[in-house]
């Protein structure tokens, strides 16, 4: 009987053993087949992971060339924008330049043209300087025939309303200065005569200044 139970313990025991190692040989096939998928899926995120990253490298670099090349289109339309308008501004300068030339130009043709009219016999100023063809520095010139004396002449005319071909020239000489001179005048048959006073302006020629009637 005690061989019996003996024999009996022992087959027990083996049942329980080859029961464990069976659990165990699940286990361990368990824990294999989890590192394979777990591995695997490790191994396909590595292999996929360049990939990705050369994306989104392609994407920045894109992204970056786009708004680089829109900044330089920026400054360039800028600098356009800027050349333009300083181009205009210029223009408008050369232009207000060109006006106040035509400006000055016109003051001296008024004053040898549309002066006379305007002045006319009222013998009263303010006159303005009836231009030159003298250079500078001036120097006055008391000779008969000359420019100097001749642009006078054309000063007193005006002046006085009196044509140049209708003046009589009494007397022209100094007017107490340098840059003064002081003419004596008549028209032809008249015996009307006027004093006439007249001051060198620098650059601009002869300028009446005051026309008194003799005797008034």
């Amino acid at each position: 009987m005690a061989k019996e139970d003996k024999s009996f313990s022992s087959r027990s025991s083996r049942r329980q053993k080859s029961s464990f190692d069976r659990f165990l040989n699940w286990a361990i096939g368990i824990v294999v087949a989890l590192i394979v998928v777990i591995g695997g899926y490790l191994l396909i995120n590595i292999l996929n992971s360049p990939s990705d990253t050369a994306s989104t490298q392609n994407a920045t670099t894109k992204s970056e060339e786009k708004h680089k090349t829109a900044g330089e289109n920026s400054s360039k339309d800028k600098s356009d924008k800027d050349n333009t308008q300083a181009t205009d501004d210029q223009n408008q300068g050369d232009d207000s330049q060109v006006s106040d030339d035509d400006s000055t130009t016109s003051d001296d043709s008024d004053s040898t043209t549309d002066e006379d009219a305007k002045n006319g016999p009222a013998l009263t100023g303010p006159w303005k300087p009836i231009g030159t063809s003298q250079s500078e520095p001036h120097t006055t010139n008391y000779d008969q025939g000359s420019v100097d004396w001749n642009e006078r002449v054309k000063a007193m005319s005006i002046a006085t309303g009196i044509s140049e071909g209708d003046m009589v020239v009494v007397w022209l000489g100094n007017g107490g200065a340098p840059d003064k001179s002081l003419g004596k005048v008549h028209a032809k048959g008249s015996n009307t005569t006027y004093d006439v006073l007249l001051q060198w302006v620098k650059n601009k020629g002869w300028k009446p200044l005051s026309v008194d009637e003799e005797g008034s």
